[in-house]
């Protein structure tokens, strides 16, 4: 978010391993030091790409849901049916036709 308000600041970051510090710990972080300063969370933003099983952990834990998997969104069903799908005939070799 790019903002021309000196009443705002922008707090970036590259997240690298999830597994070590989750998304939400970082969002819950960042909104809690920023409420200490007396403000809030105005906006998020991605900028990039986010693993699924990330925003599937995310979610779970935000929404306290009891099971939540990857299968269970849209995406992820069609991502496991591709990875299960056979190639079409012809496929094999023709990568950079």
């Amino acid at each position: 978010m790019l903002t021309d308000n000196p009443d705002v600041v922008q707090v970036s970051m590259n997240l690298l391993d999830t597994a070590t510090t989750p998304l939400l710990v970082v969002y819950d972080t960042v909104r809690d030091l920023a409420a200490a300063a007396g403000v809030e969370v105005f906006e998020s933003e991605l900028v990039g790409l986010l693993p699924l099983d990330v925003l599937v952990a995310t979610m779970r834990t935000r929404t306290k849901m009891r099971r939540l998997e990857a299968s269970q969104i849209v995406e992820g069903r069609l991502l496991q049916a591709l990875s299960a799908a056979e190639p079409p005939p012809g496929a094999a070799g023709q990568a950079g036709a």
